[in-house]
């Protein structure tokens, strides 16, 4: 069950605007917060609820949540409070970066002294997460960056999650 714009989540606390996109395993969408702020809501998607490994899936979306939360650099987006659940799906209500993600613009090839500027900020917050975490990064995901990191605001904001 994706929810439709004007659902409300929290008790009134965020109103689904729009669905904003829909990945391998999660969706996300652009709420509405009781200031009339808009705010981004990532889930996974309920279509995984009747397979067997969905706790281990809600237990990695919740686990990779709390180490976003942890990164604190310009160039990643912010969580604004702990993971909750909402009709038994765990969510991540994160900060919304108005502007076009990479994968979308309408130029497809970079200039080069702009693709250097992407890769710069790109390096500085996997290297920010990286060093929080002890991770890698797996070539697979360089060759989808775009896609698979997601980009709003020169700010990373999908985490493989």
């Amino acid at each position: 069950m994706a929810w439709i714009a004007g659902d409300r989540l929290q008790g009134g606390k965020y109103t689904i605007e729009e669905k904003l996109g829909r990945g391998k395993f999660g969706i996300t969408y652009l709420v509405r917060n009781k200031n009339g702020d808009l705010v981004v809501i990532k889930t996974l998607d309920d279509q995984h609820r009747n397979q067997p490994d969905f706790n281990r899936l809600q237990q990695n979306f919740v686990r990779e949540a709390f180490k976003l939360a942890k990164c604190q650099h310009p160039n990643i987006v912010r969580l604004l409070e702990e993971p909750f659940q909402e009709d038994g799906l765990w969510c991540i209500a994160m900060e919304y970066i108005a502007g076009v993600d990479l994968a979308h613009r309408s130029q497809n090839i970079l200039p080069e002294s702009e693709a250097l500027h992407y890769i710069q900020q790109i390096s500085e917050a996997l290297g920010e997460s990286c060093s929080k975490f002890h991770t890698f990064l797996i070539l697979a995901s360089v060759s989808s960056l775009g896609l698979s990191l997601g980009w709003l605001g020169h700010r990373i904001f999908n985490t493989g999650l």
